[in-house]
């Protein structure tokens, strides 16, 4: 974790700089104020390392109080066991403790689901209907739709795991393509919707 790249200060900056810099980042970050809990937490650990380091030892332990947030004790200390074992977010984190973005992860994935379980009723329901994505018909032609829901669970899988190592270095990156994945499934969910219920429902 290079730490002074995260707060965004120089080598030779002065401790009071360096506060100042935590408390810029703590409030841009914290979740109370729609930010990301990982990149709150990295924000944190970044300030106790340079705090407890030989570049700042002159520090004094950081009080995490003193960034805006209304979390309870608890629930600070419930965020804080999340990193206990694994205090350097990065790539180890791609296997244990806590992953960045999981409420946006959370739902592309809901929504992938979605898009697998209305291009079934389509299928299976409308007579002549079939598969728009030219590569998820070919997997329906050859395995039938088992290979269909192989296939686009296996792009979910490789999107979600980009978003994750982009995370690492740029979180708002990976969170925008989150979203826009989530976006455009999204409409082509609504869009399935649409026709199954105009074909099975042709007089609404």
């Amino acid at each position: 974790m290079d730490a002074r790249k995260i707060l965004g200060v120089s080598n030779e900056a002065t401790p009071q700089e360096i506060r100042r810099a935590y408390r810029e980042k703590a409030q841009k970050h914290h979740p109370d104020q729609g930010g990301d809990s990982w990149a709150f937490q990295q924000v944190q650990d970044a300030y106790d390392a340079l705090s407890n380091g030989n570049a700042a030892n002159s520090f004094v332990e950081p009080n995490h109080s003193e960034a805006p947030t209304d979390q309870t004790s608890n629930e600070q200390e419930n965020t804080n066991k999340h990193a206990e074992g694994h205090p350097n977010h990065g790539w180890r984190n791609l296997f244990t403790g806590q992953l960045p973005l999981q409420n946006q992860t959370t739902v592309f994935i809901l929504i992938n689901c979605l898009d697998i379980f209305m291009t079934h009723r389509l299928l299976f329901s409308v007579e002549g209907a079939r598969e728009t994505n030219p590569f998820a018909q070919f997997f329906i032609d050859q395995y039938g739709f088992n290979g269909a829901i192989a296939f686009k669970l296996l792009i979910v899988s490789v999107v979600c795991v980009i978003a994750q190592i982009v995370a690492i270095k740029k979180v708002r990156t990976a969170r925008f393509l989150l979203n826009a994945g989530s976006t455009i499934t999204g409409i082509v969910v609504v869009y399935s919707f649409l026709l199954y219920l105009n074909h099975t429902n042709p007089g609404l």
